[in-house]
């Protein structure tokens, strides 16, 4: 073998243990590998974010208090499901508000520690446009689809300021022809994103009505009558165009 060519192969041995020494000290290092929310802007149609790690995570009574932190006005619930952070949201989310997440020394079951911090935007993002594990997961939460149901084998619908989607009580939620009369399994989800920085509460709740009403046109349009086919709840509720958001629907 001439030198030239040892030259050539020592530099192949050298650039091939370089990414071998890399990928260890990658896999070694306790940190996020994948999460619904891969880049800076958090979907309107969002409800939650999952992170999943590298190492399975301490309980959450072995984690510290405060141990997950978001923007202020912002409600939510952390859970923990072995290897996977979910962080719950229960605030509506308009667009353009500005959202911070600091994960602040979550716990793995080996005793290392973990913090970092997210920013992300709200914005619509079409359904076809969501992370591969977030059109899962929202295909999960919403259940599996009927084909013979009108309305419920075209959801979850994504327009810019509103999302049509459903949630299953039971499976048997009618055929062809009697899924009128099983309207009580299921209901359909009107969830409505009028902007609600820089405005009354009055013309807060005058735009989201006219979101619904347009929400309900849609579904209309599929020969469903929104009134008396079907169960509807409003995304946010009427107690909270209220002003009163400790209320339930």
């Amino acid at each position: 073998m001439s030198k030239k060519m040892k030259r050539v192969v020592a530099v192949i041995v050298i650039v091939l243990l370089g990414f071998v020494i890399f990928t260890f000290l990658q896999n070694a290092k306790f940190r996020i590998t994948s999460t619904t929310i891969p880049g800076d802007t958090l979907p309107t149609s969002s409800s939650e974010i999952l992170y999943t790690f590298n190492r399975e995570l301490e309980t959450l009574e072995n984690q510290k208090e405060g141990f997950v932190e978001l923007s202020d006005g912002v409600n939510y619930e952390a859970l923990i499901e072995g290897d996977q952070l979910r962080i719950k949201l229960s605030t509506i989310l308009s667009q353009d508000t500005i959202i911070d997440i600091r994960i602040d020394e979550i716990v793995s079951t080996e005793q290392e520690t973990f913090s970092k911090d997210f920013n992300y935007t709200v914005a619509y993002v079409p359904f076809s446009e969501l992370s591969k594990e977030e059109q899962k997961r929202q295909t999960e939460d919403t259940g599996q689809s009927n084909n013979s149901h009108p309305l419920l084998s075209q959801l979850p619908y994504d327009e810019i300021a509103f999302r049509i989607e459903y949630l299953i009580d039971e499976k048997a939620y009618g055929n062809e022809r009697d899924w009128r009369n099983e309207k009580d399994n299921y209901a359909v989800v009107i969830k409505t994103f009028a902007l609600s920085s820089g405005v009354s509460q009055k013309e807060y709740r005058e735009k989201t009505l006219k979101l619904r009403e347009a929400a309900k046109n849609w579904i209309a349009e599929s020969d469903v009558d929104p009134v008396n086919d079907i169960n509807i709840i409003y995304r946010p509720s009427d107690n909270e165009l209220n002003g009163n958001s400790d209320a339930g629907d």
